[in-house]
């Protein structure tokens, strides 16, 4: 009937979760948007398919180098 609580223990999220989370909400949000305004939603065309791939790729090369730059870096100091 009573939940015991654990002080000890601790509640933080990782970071992969909440940028699953930050993305789910987002595309969420993107449908509620879409079913409020309708029609309205024409300023939202440029987000196509290709535009998303294309956006997906760009960002994982540019993380992939910044990996890769602070890596040479880091260890290059240690």
């Amino acid at each position: 009937m009573f939940f015991k609580y654990n002080k000890t223990q601790d509640n933080s999220v990782c970071i992969k979760c909440k940028v699953i989370r930050s993305f789910i909400l987002c595309v969420l949000m993107l449908i509620i948007l879409g079913f409020v305004l309708g029609k309205d939603v024409s300023y939202l065309k440029f987000i196509t398919p290709e535009f998303a791939a294309r956006v997906i790729l760009i960002g994982g090369l540019l993380l992939f180098c910044w990996k890769i730059l602070e890596h040479h870096f880091l260890k290059k100091n240690s």
